[in-house]
């Protein structure tokens, strides 16, 4: 009885962390949203490749104005959230290349009257060739070591553009990493204004919850009925309203229930201290709410540091709990049939 009660308390407290957590998901993706964040996050990681302007030129920028490129933003002011492997090694090979044709011209002068024409040669037809043209023009940098590195590895334009695309491809994996890390620190911050607001006091939570088997049961089944109906959390990236509608849904179904978060009206405080200062003194009563503060903090930094994991991962645990509650017998108690969202 005691591991199910324990199994039944964490699939109660994973739920609920589950839809704060795509509470906390949400508003990070608005702000994402209106502040662009991805966009401007891939475009830096660029441009700490790209950016050879000391010595030579943006090439993030004028990879950026690149028609492969330009034609993914949403809008003229935008900048796209994801550039495609193939897209990227076309136009960074177009946009060398582009700089060869400072070399096909000619200056000519008419011996009589002393007049200059100008003659433009045919463009090199071979990109490998034209983008090497290109990289020669190049001051000597480490931007154009790494140009010379993939020309020699490379036979043929077909071998440029899949070595520059495997770079790019192994280059993305380690700037998802970034991004992630610092995703994981925005939703901590999210994730502990929420708590402090609406007072998600993870040790308390637990606490209440190991002590009411009804409410316990309750979680239970939506939790189970959650896992059903859904085949992961995914946030919408690229509708506002789609996000806001995510978001409340998951907050509607935590009012669902009479879950031990929220503030209290004050007096409730109020009589305790009265209590306690009656029963204790000044003295112990101002260590007791000391104590009390700390523990609220430390339950508030918890919850912070829970949501800050995500959605999906708590979905992920969500179901592999109640795959193991399904395993063993359950207790009979009295459910309801309100679920967690649909």
């Amino acid at each position: 009885m005691m591991f199910t009660s324990i199994v039944q308390l964490l699939i109660s407290l994973v739920l609920i962390m589950l839809l704060l957590s795509i509470v906390a998901s949400g508003i990070n993706e608005v702000i994402m949203f209106i502040f662009q964040t991805r966009g401007f996050f891939l475009k830096n990681a660029l441009k700490e490749v790209l950016d050879d302007s000391k010595l030579n030129k943006n090439y993030t920028e004028l990879l950026y104005d690149h028609p492969l490129i330009d034609q993914l933003k949403k809008t003229q002011h935008s900048l796209p959230f994801y550039i495609t492997s193939e897209s990227f090694s076309a136009g960074l090979i177009d946009v060398i290349g582009n700089e060869s044709e400072k070399l096909n011209v000619l200056f000519k002068q008419d011996p009589v009257t002393l007049t200059i024409t100008v003659d433009d040669i045919p463009k090199e037809p071979d990109l490998l060739k034209r983008f090497s043209a290109g990289t020669d023009l190049m001051a000597y940098s480490d931007l154009k070591i790494f140009f010379r590195t993939l020309i020699e590895r490379s036979g043929s334009y077909t071998e440029l553009k899949s070595n520059l695309e495997k770079w790019y491809n192994d280059y993305m994996d380690r700037v998802s990493g970034w991004y992630k890390n610092r995703m994981q620190w925005c939703l901590f911050l999210i994730g502990l204004v929420m708590a402090i607001v609406i007072n998600v006091d993870s040790i308390k939570l637990t606490r209440e919850l190991y002590h009411n088997q009804t409410l316990r049961s309750q979680l239970e089944t939506a939790a189970t009925t959650f896992v059903q109906s859904h085949q992961g959390v995914r946030m919408s990236k690229d509708s506002l309203t789609g996000i806001v509608k995510t978001i409340d849904q998951a907050y509607s179904d935590l009012k669902l229930y009479d879950l031990p978060i929220g503030w209290s009206y004050p007096a409730t405080y109020q009589e305790a201290l009265n209590i306690c200062y009656e029963k204790n003194g000044l003295g112990n009563t101002i260590w007791i709410v000391f104590l009390g503060l700390l523990s609220k903090l430390i339950g508030w930094l918890i919850t912070a540091g829970i949501l800050s994991f995500g959605a999906p991962f708590w979905f992920d645990l969500l179901g592999k709990l109640v795959d193991l509650r399904k395993a063993g017998k359950k207790p009979v108690t009295e459910t309801i049939s309100n679920t967690a969202g649909s």
